[in-house]
């Protein structure tokens, strides 16, 4: 037999979803809405039905193949394979345009065969169902498309079962190049277990397997790789098909070659000590490598009951070697020796703010955006002062509920993350003139803000703030200074006093708009003294 994946990481979700002991809770429909369940949820069934990839909600896997078995002789061949549907939807058969699957069955009904995308397809409801077909040729054909997601490809030619039939990555079977005799190969597997243990709450615990498989493709039983009453699995990363058991052994469909696998678990509960237990399984080895991931935010430790070894001298995993690392036999105990709990002295909040307010056509008041970015790490709450009134606030991307502690007028989010990406919408409806750099009852290490007015006001000047760029008073150079004091003292003598004051409040008023006069006035003053003062 040949194993038949891809690359694909599977989660333990996969199996826990199936066992009926794991139900989730889902949330209560409101009354009101019941009568638009049926509208909301429609065109969403895979969403419902189908199970998402662990870390990709959007990757949803809607079929499960077993293995096909095919029997070829050399004027036809029968396939038969099992299929788990979780949703109504088309499924590929082997075969293509030049070898079409012929009399195929559905759960014991003839079955319509299409063609979409260029390869048979029939339309299966959901449930468990069995497909069979057969081919018809003069000849046996250089090679035979199958699907390629299928788990394992057992193979008869002519009478004789071929154990590692030729499947290449675009899923063609070859048959032609089966006829020459197979060599006999020994199984054998050497397996490794690497544990890195990430202390945080609740701790965390990874086990990476390294599998040196030899021999036919095969299906074996590892572990139990945990004990259920102690750990609870979180995710399952393998090429191979895998799939974890309830008593927590490892059941994987092998083929020739080096594999990798990875189990995430938790641990349940505080932890102060772990054993190594050695699974009685033959294919363990007898020691194994632990690596030690120190939180110092949480608490400080101290490992205690075993031998530490150079990281640099194992083979484990490369993101693991700048971890301390541990040698443990069979019956071993790591002791965590808790010396401090906690972080009393927490480096202080690097947040900056940006704000952007636009003041409205009224001038009643401001509304107001704050993008907060940064590292927090003390205060797990962020509150806004009146008289600002906060009124959305979403932490990436995720809307967040706005809530007041009893007796406080400030209103404000809690917060679950170090790093921080808020966007905050606000309204400031007290005095435009006067207004709080922040407003937010926390200290930021850079604030910046953009002012957005609309048609008919002007910013004359603002004060408190460190750069206050395209103000109208700080749009005035020396340049623009002279050039009004010499139009003002030109139209003193020319004219009188109280004009030149008159054209000094105008030039000063007019200045700055967009395409006034400048220039032009100091020639048209030149052209009324030559006019005023040369003979008729």
């Amino acid at each position: 037999m040949r194993l038949l994946y891809k690359v694909i990481p599977l989660v333990l979700f996969f199996s826990l979803f199936v066992n009926e002991s794991f139900s989730v809770e889902r949330p209560a429909i409101p009354d009101p809405l019941v009568p638009w369940k049926d509208w909301v949820l429609h065109d969403h069934e895979d969403q419902l039905l189908c199970t998402p990839a662990y870390n990709n909600i959007n990757n949803l896997r809607c079929d499960w193949p077993s293995h096909l078995d095919l029997t070829i002789t050399e004027g036809k061949a029968t396939f038969r394979q099992e299929w788990q549907v979780h949703n109504e939807r088309w499924i590929q058969l082997p075969g293509d345009d030049k070898n079409w699957p012929q009399s195929v069955i559905l759960d014991d009904k003839p079955a319509i065969v299409i063609s979409k995308k260029g390869v048979p397809q029939i339309s299966v409801p959901q449930g468990r169902h069995i497909i069979s077909g057969q081919f018809t040729w003069k000849n046996i054909p250089e090679y035979l498309r199958v699907p390629s997601h299928s788990g394992v490809v057992k193979l008869t030619l002519k009478g004789r079962e071929i154990e590692f039939p030729n499947l290449d990555n675009k899923g063609r079977l070859w048959l032609q190049a089966q006829t020459k005799k197979e060599e006999k190969i020994e199984n054998r597997l050497k397996l490794q277990s690497y544990r890195l243990i990430d202390d945080r709450i609740p701790a965390r615990i990874v086990n990476s397997l390294t599998l040196d498989v030899a021999g036919t493709a095969r299906e074996i039983r590892l572990g139990p790789v945990f004990s259920p009453d102690t750990y609870t699995p979180v995710s399952l990363t393998s090429v191979l098909p895998a799939k974890l058991e309830q008593d927590g052994s490892l059941r994987v469909q092998v083929r020739p070659g080096q594999w990798k696998i990875t189990i995430t678990s938790r641990y349940n509960g505080p932890v102060s000590s772990m054993e190594f237990v050695r699974p009685e399984d033959e294919f363990w080895p007898e020691e194994e490598i632990w690596s030690f991931l120190a939180r110092t935010n949480l608490r400080i430790v101290e490992i205690e009951g075993i031998q530490s070894i150079d990281p640099m001298q194992t083979p484990i995993p490369d993101g693991w070697r700048n971890y301390p690392a541990y040698r443990l036999l069979a019956g071993n105990v790591m002791t965590f020796k808790e010396i401090k709990r906690g972080d009393p002295q927490p480096a202080p909040d690097q947040l900056s703010l940006q704000r952007n307010l636009w003041l409205r056509f009224d001038g009643t008041g401001y509304t107001i955006q704050d993008t907060i970015t940064g590292k927090k790490s003390t205060e797990w709450r962020l509150e806004m002062n009146p008289p600002l009134k906060l009124g959305r606030v979403s932490v990436d991307g995720a809307e967040q509920f706005i809530t007041k502690r009893e007796g406080q007028e400030k209103a404000g989010v809690e917060l679950r993350k170090g790093r921080l990406n808020l966007v905050a919408d606000s309204e400031y409806g007290s005095k435009i003139s006067t207004m709080p750099a922040t407003g937010w009852d926390h200290d930021f290490q850079k604030v910046s803000a953009y002012l957005n007015l609309p048609p008919g006001w002007r910013l004359l000047h603002a004060t408190g703030i460190d750069n206050i760029p395209r103000t109208w008073v700080k749009r005035w150079t020396l340049l623009d200074l002279f050039i009004v004091l010499i139009f003002t003292i030109a139209v003193a003598k020319l004219y009188s006093n109280p004009m030149a004051l008159i054209a000094f409040a105008t030039l000063v008023l007019i200045y700055h708009e967009p395409n006034a006069p400048r220039w032009i006035w100091l020639a048209l003053l030149l052209g009324f003294a030559l006019l005023k003062n040369i003979p008729e």
